[in-house]
């Protein structure tokens, strides 16, 4: 659409938001190579690292967001998750792949109080309600597309 059809600044914010959240989410199944052969602890590990790094920036996030900016932090968290994802896809090791998954965790943790901050300011208030639920809908989105990528058979990562 052409701003003379209608096209607001909002509509960025949302298209973009909803991209956002479908990267981040399947940034999220990036698994261990599969000559590891994990046990399943070791697995389930592997899939939940980046949390507690999501969790533990969000609220950190907020603060810096108020003070320094919002774009700037929404590019810094992206260019750190990109180079984590990286690290994880080229992790010599389990270990340093728990390391990477949780700096991409940080990285994630970025987005969501930040694009809240983004999105409130840029939607119109009539319109709130559907701009969250496209852009949330990214989240579904990505983890739709990633899961067939973060769910081999179990034959290739198990022992034996």
């Amino acid at each position: 659409m052409t701003s003379g059809a209608g096209w607001r600044n909002w509509h960025t914010v949302v298209r973009l938001g909803c991209l956002g959240w479908t990267s981040l989410a399947a940034g999220r199944a990036v698994p261990p190579p599969r000559e590891w052969r994990l046990a399943e602890p070791e697995l389930g590990l592997a899939a939940s690292a980046l949390f507690p790094g999501f969790v533990i920036a969000q609220i950190p996030t907020g603060v810096l967001a108020d003070r320094i900016g919002r774009k700037g932090l929404l590019v810094g968290g992206f260019l750190v998750l990109g180079l984590a994802t990286a690290l994880r896809g080229l992790a010599p090791g389990f270990g340093f792949f728990l390391a990477a998954a949780f700096l991409a965790g940080l990285a994630q943790g970025t987005y969501y109080p930040t694009l809240f901050a983004v999105s409130s300011a840029a939607i119109p208030p009539a319109r709130r309600v559907i701009g969250s639920a496209v852009i949330y809908s990214g989240l579904a989105i990505g983890n739709s597309e990633s899961s067939p990528f973060s769910s081999p058979p179990r034959r290739w990562l198990s022992p034996g």
